[in-house]
């Protein structure tokens, strides 16, 4: 299951997703594709962690089975089962999880940033979660192509803030 199902949002007018291209934290806005949002009318953020998808884990697992089964019958094949199932299995096991900050607003408007990038998400969180908290006027750009928050910024709480340039 991805973010958005999660999210219900698929369907949804007052929906927007961004995987790609730029952005803008202004002093009171924030410029995201092709929608501005005042820093002012943002109700929620969260960070949601989409769930594996276990296809290419259970396939990996069957083709080492066979490979096992047919251990008797011929080693060759049952050596490449073996190979073919591993990777497989890897590949399975190692798939990165889609991850989203979704951002709603007070007019039901949702806006959704997805990224496999945790630190980036969280980071982008605590710097629009500062905005709102301190009315602070720092401004920032966002590539989410590249997952970085380019800018004169802290991000983080008090003498753990990590100033980033």
């Amino acid at each position: 299951m991805s973010v958005i199902d999660a999210l219900n949002l698929k369907n949804s007018d007052n929906y927007n997703r961004l995987d790609s291209g730029s952005g803008k934290i202004g002093q009171r806005t924030i410029e995201l594709g092709n929608s501005v949002i005042a820093v002012n009318s943002i109700g929620t953020m969260r960070v949601i962690e989409g769930s594996k998808n276990h296809g290419l884990t259970i396939l990996g697992v069957m083709i080492l089975f066979v490979g096992l089964m047919s251990w008797g019958a011929s080693h060759m094949l049952a050596f490449l089962f073996f190979i073919v199932g591993g990777v497989v299995l890897y590949l399975g096991i190692n798939q990165k999880v889609e991850l989203c900050l979704s951002i709603g607003t007070c007019d039901g408007r949702s806006t959704a940033i997805v990224s496999k990038n945790r630190d980036f998400l969280i980071g982008l969180k605590s710097f629009i979660q500062n905005k709102i908290d301190t009315g602070s006027l720092s401004v920032a750009n966002i590539n989410i192509s590249n997952s970085t928050l380019e800018g004169n910024i802290a991000i983080g709480e008090g003498a753990s803030a990590v100033l980033q340039s």
